[in-house]
């Protein structure tokens, strides 16, 4: 028997995928490089390619992304995120 759950309660009870990695890995990427200034990469596509190993490996990138947010990139701030959240500013 298969349950076909209305997509309102999916994201109620907060059970639907979230955006895909790459996209999340993007604005993370944005956020750490340019909003707050991190030379922690060579280059973006260092970046994104870190951060999609994170979430292979299973880090929250969209968590993450939006704990920066919050940190207002406050450094110590950040690197609570990334422990809280598998990633690796």
């Amino acid at each position: 028997m298969r349950v076909i759950v209305p997509l309102g309660a999916c994201w109620a009870l907060a059970a639907c995928p979230g955006p895909p990695p790459a996209a999340t890995c993007s604005d993370l990427c944005d956020a750490l490089m340019y909003d707050c200034g991190y030379a922690a990469f060579p280059d973006r596509a260092s970046c994104e390619q870190g951060c999609r190993y994170d979430v292979s490996e299973g880090g929250d990138a969209a968590g993450l992304y939006a704990c920066i947010l919050e940190a207002g990139c406050d450094t110590p701030l950040v690197l609570e995120c990334s422990r809280a959240y598998g990633g690796a500013p």
